[in-house]
């Protein structure tokens, strides 16, 4: 049996990355899987701009700024792929 976490996170987009801020903050054990590159869909934005407090920036520079806030806060990302999800009864298997 390998180790638990309060909370898995799978995927690295902004909402992804959002997640395992909040569990550090409120001191839950998580683990994230995703890409270190963060979000390829991200970095091919040439300009965006409705998205809060980062206005006119390329995906590029919000992909940047988003590993520096992760890599203040000591969030590393997992690049393994999960598969499956299994219910185990009082908590979840990932594979």
């Amino acid at each position: 049996m390998g180790e638990r976490y309060d909370i898995a996170i799978i995927g690295s987009g902004p909402a992804g990355l959002s997640a395992p801020l909040n569990a550090s903050i409120r001191n839950k054990k998580f683990i994230l899987f995703g890409t270190k590159e963060i979000s390829n869909k991200l970095v091919k934005a040439h300009k965006i701009n409705n998205y809060l407090g980062l206005y006119n920036k390329s995906g590029a520079e919000i992909r940047d700024e988003f590993a520096k806030h992760l890599e203040t806060m000591n969030i590393e990302i997992e690049e393994d792929k999960i598969n499956n999800i299994y219910s185990m009864g009082d908590y979840f298997a990932l594979m």
